[in-house]
């Protein structure tokens, strides 16, 4: 089973798509790197994944939950999210 899953992924911020058709399947005991310049959707796609945001088009899948389908409490017992401005208290 794939930890995280994404199928045809698309979302926009008004009227400017920023993820389009997006498939991605990220496996057990693995390392990934999501990189990009500024701007190609990097944090959009990792708020997705968290459930912050919920997909336009497509689906979401964490550990085979539809993150459509549940709140974003039931999403984060399997993942997280650190926000950026948080890190800057840590400094």
């Amino acid at each position: 089973m794939s930890l995280i899953k994404l199928e045809n992924l698309w979302f926009r911020y008004k009227d400017r798509w920023i993820i389009k058709g997006v498939d991605l399947d990220i496996k057990e005991y693995r390392v990934y790197c999501l990189v990009g310049p500024n701007g190609c959707g990097k944090t959009t796609l990792a708020k997705l994944i968290c459930g912050l945001l919920k997909p336009q088009r497509g689906n979401v899948f964490i550990k085979g939950i539809n993150t459509k389908e549940v709140s974003v409490k039931e999403i984060v017992k399997h993942v997280g999210y650190v926000f950026q401005i948080f890190l800057k208290f840590l400094e």
